[in-house]
């Protein structure tokens, strides 16, 4: 009986046992390590190709992830735009007060802002690889930010008959990622 190192790249993967039915030559040994190298090779080209293949999985659900965060500020920010344009083409920009379409500038500005973040984010790759999420803290009234967004969604609850209110009598500050939380 003789054992072979089944090697890839200096690591060891295993052995091969062969038995012989007799003292092996010098042809039968250097048969049986070639066979063991070939072995070696297939056993780490299955070990890259589930590599590969986990890695595939992972960016396919990196995208799918990602695609879905790019709409989340795009969504509200098409909304606004639609908003401003058909009051505009209907000649009822007038009737909108200054201070509703400061607020909806602003929400629009901060959806860019959102962009800009997540785009940044994305192009982080070592982020990623290394699966450290890191964190954006501000302070800010969270009740607030659920005041914008109620507002932000208004005109779309009120053309299908639905409301919404906000009940928070005090003010919920704290040190929060305002994106993570908007998302």
């Amino acid at each position: 009986s003789r054992v072979f190192p089944l090697m890839a790249r200096g690591q060891g993967l295993g052995t091969l046992s062969l038995e012989f039915a007799q003292n092996p030559s010098q042809e039968e040994i250097e048969i049986a390590q070639e066979f063991a190298a070939r072995l070696s090779v297939a056993m780490e080209n299955s070990i890259l190709f589930k590599k590969t293949q986990d890695a595939i999985q992972a960016r396919d659900e990196f995208l799918s992830i990602a695609s879905h965060e790019l709409k989340t500020p795009l969504t509200p920010l098409k909304l606004q735009t639609q908003s401003l344009l058909r009051a505009v083409q209907q000649g009822r920009l007038g009737e909108i007060s200054t201070e509703r379409l400061s607020r909806m500038i602003i929400m629009a500005d901060r959806q860019l802002d959102r962009l800009t973040a997540l785009v940044e984010d994305l192009l982080d790759i070592s982020r990623i690889n290394t699966g450290i999420l890191q964190l954006r803290l501000e302070d800010f009234d969270l009740a607030e930010m659920a005041r914008e967004i109620v507002e932000h969604f208004s005109e779309q609850l009120r053309s299908t008959g639905s409301a919404c209110k906000v009940t928070a009598p005090e003010p919920v500050t704290g040190r929060w990622d305002r994106f993570r939380i908007e998302q």
